[in-house]
């Protein structure tokens, strides 16, 4: 009985494809999400400089052995191949279809909110201003209003006293 090993290669694309998962869960917040799609694609350029480019360096060097796994360095190329492409068009999916739109709705919410608490901000500005205003005008008002009032009482006070002087003479 021949025991066969996993592959080394395909395990790292299976990884990448669980953190790919884990941008397509809704409950996770959308900038983490945002990370898991750039982690996956990180991971992949890594992937195909370090393994792809050493499997492709056993192919040039004549290697047709199998692996542990039972693969050949060219039999491992054409699966990774495949699996790549399956890989890729889902990851595009993820990013193009659902994290992309969601983003840009979140942008454009932002921008909402952030000109709602502009204006807001700018009507409570001109409250204040509008209030300290009127406060100065009442003060003025008074002033004047207090002016009046005691040249009235003066006024009267003065022909009173004129009254009772000429009532006196």
């Amino acid at each position: 009985m021949t025991v066969r090993h996993l592959n080394r290669e395909l395990s790292w694309l299976a990884f990448d494809r669980r953190v790919l998962s884990l941008a397509e869960e809704h409950g996770v917040p959308l900038l983490e999400r945002l990370k898991f799609a750039a982690i996956t694609s990180s991971n992949l350029d890594e992937f195909f400089q370090v393994r792809v480019a050493a499997l492709k360096d056993q192919v040039a060097a004549g290697i047709t052995l199998p692996g542990p796994d039972g693969l050949s360095p060219q039999a491992q190329i054409e699966q990774i191949r495949l699996a790549v492409e399956r890989f890729v068009a889902d990851q595009e999916a993820v990013v193009l279809d659902q994290l992309l739109p969601k983003h840009l709705s979140m942008q454009i919410w932002r921008a909402m909110l952030e000109s709602e608490a502009s204006e807001h901000g700018a009507r409570m500005t001109a409250m204040d201003s509008a209030t300290k205003n009127a406060k100065e005008m009442v003060g003025r008002l008074t002033l004047e209003y207090n002016r009046a009032r005691q040249a009235a009482i003066t006024k009267e006070l003065m022909e009173i006293v004129s009254g009772s002087e000429s009532l006196k003479s």
